[in-house]
């Protein structure tokens, strides 16, 4: 029942505008993966396989459509919603595991801007494994759930390479230190720990290893290692950094305190972990320690240290989507903290303060935007626009599900006249089997792209750095391999989509600044002349006679590799 309403819930609080670059970069890597591309290999990816592969798969069964990716989407909020309670329900009573649920199912209705977010079947993993961990992780924990779980920290690895990692190394360190400190006294306790630390780390690499060895074999384990590694861990940092808001940031938008929220109930949590450790011992020191009390105390620690390893997705972008995870895991931490409240009176007052707060403040912000989407979502469904036809080959601004030929894959969801006009051209004056190239007025400055575009065009990329990042298109390597790839394709058309290529206001770090590269601009402007405009939208055409590369052009560069030594 709870699922049910979840997923209606999602579905009624929907934002039918879709996001160009984040989403549509899972919207194209799907469609590449359905071709037969392989990530990192064929095409630049920051994320891991499964989310691509998931997709493709239903696209497979459905037909590619944004309509499909929001389904899956939803889908796995749902699941995340099931799994709070879950964990809550195994610990506290019924009623606080149900209020848990809808406080985080509220929460990630009002993400609408992340649809498609590899983190959020991460996390979903991420908790089915800590669910199988209870209710309790010692010895007396099964094979079957300790592999499980390792198995569950495996899956969200194939998503997000970095929450995989964060989790396997965050649980095994949980599952070490409950072994040596909950079993004092115990000879076998060294073998205990490594039995329960072998079976996770067995469950782990039954899932990640296959996955490793299709890389190799596909060799795409150097592009992975740029994509993910190398490049990320000098650009990131200095391209994508955001500041925590500061109070006269938060004076002017006080949503942005929401990003604030996994600190509080972290700090909070330290006095009723404090407490029940205290209660537990005196339980064992009385003769009758509570196995329920052991597994609170094992959960409030296992999910305070999550949330403090999830933060760090979070502390370089500081955005309520990049906080999602720590934010996730701090509501079922507040859930819980009901089991664990501290004996002495103010200790206990200040926490119920703080956790009552947060939440009521997190509470705020998001039912605000849950109303918002959900009563657009109501009026556009009221007044038959969802199933109008536009009496021209465009369609409404407001979106229809029944698209003309060609828009078939938006069905549902709305973009712009300029943005259908541009797809259905494109289409037009190309085939299947023709490649393009999405491009943005300038490269040597790059805030984000329109990668939706190709998906919507149902074409190729004539590259596989079509997603772009600052620091890596304006970058002189990169940029002469886009063109060694441009000279080889010949893709017919060329768009220029200048909508997202510089944030407004800019950003205060590094996308905001010029590479001083102008390689693929002049190549541009050298061999493509414009043939149609929507708008800002501009479309180019190969010019008959093509110029010939810029000095110093590397023609056999391959990525990866070369990237890193370039770059």
């Amino acid at each position: 029942m709870l699922f049910a309403f979840a997923m209606l819930f999602l579905a009624l609080c929907m934002n039918r505008t879709i996001n160009v670059y984040d989403e549509g970069l899972i919207l194209f890597g799907a469609a590449r993966v359905l071709d037969g591309a392989v990530p990192h290999r064929d095409f630049y990816a920051n994320y891991g396989p499964g989310q691509f592969y998931v997709l493709a798969a239903l696209y497979k069964i459905f037909g590619a459509s944004v309509l499909v990716e929001r389904a899956w989407d939803t889908f796995v909020r749902s699941c995340i919603v099931v799994l709070v309670f879950v964990i809550v329900d195994r610990l506290a009573p019924r009623a606080v595991a149900v209020l848990t649920a809808i406080f985080t199912l509220v929460f990630l209705g009002s993400l609408i801007d992340a649809y498609g977010y590899p983190v959020f079947p991460a996390l979903a993993a991420a908790l089915a494994g800590l669910a199988f961990l209870l209710p309790s992780p010692g010895c007396e924990a099964s094979p079957a759930r300790l592999m499980a779980a390792g198995g569950c920290a495996g899956v969200a690895m194939l998503f997000r390479y970095d929450v995989g990692a964060a989790t396997f190394g965050a649980e095994i360190a949980i599952l070490a230190l409950d072994g040596w400190f909950q079993r004092p006294g115990v000879p076998s306790r060294l073998p205990c720990i490594i039995r329960v630390l072998s079976l996770y780390g067995l469950g782990f690499a039954i899932v990640v290893v296959p996955v490793a060895i299709a890389l190799t074999i596909a060799g795409a384990l150097p592009d992975l290692a740029f994509d993910v590694v190398a490049f990320p861990a000098r650009f990131y940092a200095k391209t994508r950094s955001l500041p925590f808001p500061n109070l006269s940031s938060l004076l002017e938008a006080p949503s942005h305190a929401v990003v604030y929220f996994p600190f509080v109930m972290c700090i909070a949590a330290l006095p009723a972990i404090v407490g029940a450790a205290q209660r537990q011992k005196k339980e064992r020191g009385a003769g009758r320690e509570s196995a329920a009390r052991r597994s609170l105390l094992w959960t409030l620690a296992a999910l305070t240290v999550l949330t403090l390893v999830y933060l760090g997705k979070g502390m370089v972008r500081t955005q309520t989507t990049h906080m999602a995870m720590a934010i996730v895991t701090s509501l079922t931490l507040a859930g819980l903290m009901v089991r664990a409240v501290p004996e002495h009176r103010l200790v206990r007052y200040g926490m119920s303060a703080m956790v009552s707060l947060g939440v009521a403040a997190l509470l705020l912000f998001s039912v605000r935007v849950d109303y918002r989407f959900a009563g657009e979502n109501i009026a556009w469904v009221t007044n038959l626009a969802s199933s109008a036809i536009s009496g021209s080959e465009v369609p409404m601004v407001s979106g229809s599900c029944r698209m003309p030929a060609g828009l078939e894959r938006l069905a549902c969801f709305r973009t712009s006249p300029e943005m259908m006009q541009a797809i259905l051209y494109v289409r037009q004056q190309t085939s299947r089997d023709d490649t393009v190239f999405i491009g943005l007025p300038r490269h040597d400055k790059i805030f984000v792209n329109d990668v939706l575009l190709y998906f919507a065009m149902a074409r190729k990329s004539a590259t596989k750095w079509y997603h772009f990042d600052p620091g890596l298109q304006t970058s002189a390597p990169i940029q002469r391999e886009m063109i060694g790839e441009l000279q080889r394709a010949k893709p017919k058309l060329v768009v220029m989509e200048p909508t997202w290529a510089a944030s407004i206001p800019p950003e205060p770090n590094d996308s905001a600044v010029s590479s001083g590269v102008t390689l693929l601009d002049d190549y541009i402007r050298e061999a493509y002349e414009p043939v149609a405009t929507f708008r800002a939208i501009t479309v180019l055409r190969l010019r008959s006679v093509e110029p010939a590369a810029p000095a110093g052009m590397m023609r056999g560069m391959a990525g990866g590799p070369a990237a890193v030594q370039g770059l």
